[in-house]
């Protein structure tokens, strides 16, 4: 059993509710995720512990089964429940005694100040910190942030695109970023490299969010379709990402494009070195495809092994520092 007193789910809506991910509450099976063992560590130094994410995507299940029925379950979603928690957080945790398990705890906020939780914005719905006024002018941001994902991020051709202001795009960006929803992988820099790219590359990390935003019917049409290679460095990049963030490590990711227009997807900085990777939709990888990987030597910084994570079955040698490494090893 966890030794965490109590735990917050806080869910993170759109105005737009739309729903790719499978309701996990519904499957005959547990899926274990690669996270247990950080909130298992997590809790036995915390007495509070907050779990955040998109709906339906498994908070609840994922916390009941680490709790094995030792933890009394409450959703703020029950109105009755939620006026006590809104009125009156102290009577609140009388009646529900740690250990305990909140569920939508962003409808009240007021009982964060209770198990020593500061403020924080992320405890109000998307829907609410974007003010969204004009619904469809929402729906074209989205759909239009969709179809740059893996792409340099013009914040302007993005507002013009949705018919959105210039500083709209930007704070609703600012709000998908923040709840999840995109990740901006920003250009690596330093002294030498300060006249390279300074924008970021926006990634949709929902890539089954980013296929339907962007209307593609079936898994069939999208792996013909143009975005298909997008979409796979997208899923690539999401699933490094995860590795990092449920083990409770930050990710040094960056990407790197020079004044040539030479460009490596993601470069890993960890203890002063760098460690490139490229993505490429293919099955038969050529040492051609990792040639950029040399304009890191001017940087006069320590270059480890690289990576050219691809459609291939096996891991082969490209060069003797960079191998090839299968999307199914993910």
């Amino acid at each position: 059993m966890l030794s965490g007193s109590i735990f917050l789910l806080y869910s993170a809506k759109l105005q737009y509710k739309v729903n790719l991910a499978e309701d996990l509450e519904n499957l005959p099976m547990y899926v274990p995720r690669t996270i247990e063992p950080f909130v298992k560590s997590a809790s036995e130094q915390f007495p509070v512990l907050l779990v955040t994410g998109a709906r339906q995507v498994g908070k609840t299940t994922f916390l009941q089964h680490l709790s094995r029925g030792g933890r009394e379950y409450v959703t703020l979603d029950d109105p009755g429940i939620r006026e006590l928690a809104k009125e009156d957080p102290a009577l609140f945790f009388q009646r529900f005694t740690p250990p305990v398990l909140i569920d939508e705890i962003q409808y009240a906020s007021e009982l964060l100040p209770y198990g020593s939780y500061v403020q924080t914005y992320l405890q109000r719905d998307v829907r609410d910190l974007a003010r969204v006024g004009d619904e469809m002018a929402f729906l074209r941001f989205l759909r239009a942030s969709a179809a740059r994902s893996a792409q340099l991020l013009n914040m302007a051709e993005l507002a013009r695109d949705a018919d959105i202001g210039f500083n709209t795009a930007k704070s609703w960006i600012s709000i998908l970023q923040s709840s999840g929803i995109v990740y901006l992988l920003e250009p690596y820099h330093n002294n030498i490299t300060r006249r390279l790219v300074k924008s970021p590359k926006l990634y949709f990390l929902d890539t089954g969010l980013c296929s339907y935003l962007t209307e593609w019917s079936s898994p069939e049409t999208l792996e013909a379709g143009a975005m298909s290679g997008a979409i796979l460095e997208t899923w690539i990049l999401s699933e490094l990402l995860k590795g990092y963030w449920h083990n409770g490590r930050r990710a040094s990711f960056y990407f790197y494009r020079d004044k040539d227009s030479k460009e490596i997807d993601l470069v890993i900085s960890k203890d002063g070195t760098l460690y490139p990777i490229e993505f490429k939709k293919t099955s038969s990888p050529r040492k051609e495809d990792v040639r950029s990987f040399n304009v890191l030597e001017k940087l006069s910084i320590p270059i480890g092994p690289g990576g050219l994570i691809c459609l291939s079955e096996t891991s082969i040698p490209l060069s003797p520092t960079v191998r090839t490494i299968p999307v199914s090893a993910l």
